[in-house]
């Protein structure tokens, strides 16, 4: 008869409880955090512990993948056509000839010593 009474708890105490015979009658007794007659109900304090739902971010993935996949194809191409100019200009600034105007300083100033030595040593 014991076990016919447990049997007829109600769902099984929802995994939350033990079914005990209680006087002539089966009856959940709930452990602690759980209520109801099948310990269905959470209690407050159970209720706080439980994590509010977090929104879907499975969206942004792809959308921060597009985004940096096409940050790294406008560098590659900045960095083509940089190298595809024959000339190392930035802007209004000219290398290639700023450097050959310091050659040419060099070259003039060089041979200013030289004339300079020239006078005084001969």
């Amino acid at each position: 008869m014991k076990r016919v009474a447990l049997a007829l708890c109600p769902a099984d105490c929802s995994m939350r409880g033990t079914c005990r015979l209680v006087g002539e009658f089966a009856k959940c007794l709930c452990r602690k955090g759980w209520t109801g007659a099948a310990c269905e109900t959470a209690t407050a304090a159970v209720a706080s512990t439980v994590l509010p739902s977090t929104p879907d971010s499975s969206i942004l993935v792809p959308i921060l993948l597009v985004a940096l996949l096409s940050l790294l194809v406008v560098c590659l191409a900045a960095v083509v056509v940089y190298l595809m100019s024959g000339r190392r200009s930035v802007g209004c600034v000219d290398f290639d000839a700023e450097i050959e105007s310091g050659k040419a300083m060099l070259h003039e100033k060089a041979t200013f010593w030289k004339k300079v030595k020239a006078r005084f040593v001969n």
